[in-house]
């Protein structure tokens, strides 16, 4: 067998918004899907910056979007593993989706919370 493993964190990143009627007074709420949105696009915009020999693979899903379809969301869940085949992207990929995730709550306003969990570093054969 020929290769590298990649190496990954675990990631758990909740926003906190504030619920409100969504067709009476949406605008009493702060919409924590708009916010995970923004995260989420502007992680995207980070793939551009990953070398391809470093193997960086980021690949969230949004495990809670909300709780009802007339409330503006005010909890919404993000789960992602950060991968890559070095500590030094390694770190980078998961710096990257750090100050990604932060910044859709600075924009819109929500609080966000993220946990990391450790997963393993990178192996060689």
């Amino acid at each position: 067998m020929t290769g590298a493993n990649n190496g990954f964190v675990s990631k758990v990143i909740k926003y906190h918004g504030k619920a409100a009627h969504a067709a009476g007074s949406p605008q009493l709420g702060i919409n924590a899907l708009n916010v995970a949105s923004i995260g989420l696009t502007a992680l995207a915009y980070h793939r551009e910056t990953f070398k391809d020999f470093d193997h960086v693979r980021i690949h969230p899903i949004v495990t809670k979007g909300g709780n009802l379809v007339n409330v503006v969301p005010d909890e919404v869940i993000i789960e992602t593993l950060v991968r890559a085949s070095n500590q030094d992207a390694f770190v980078d990929a998961a710096e990257k989706t750090d100050r990604s995730f932060f910044a859709g709550g600075a924009v819109i306003g929500a609080s966000v919370e993220m946990e990391t969990m450790p997963g393993y570093l990178p192996t060689l054969p």
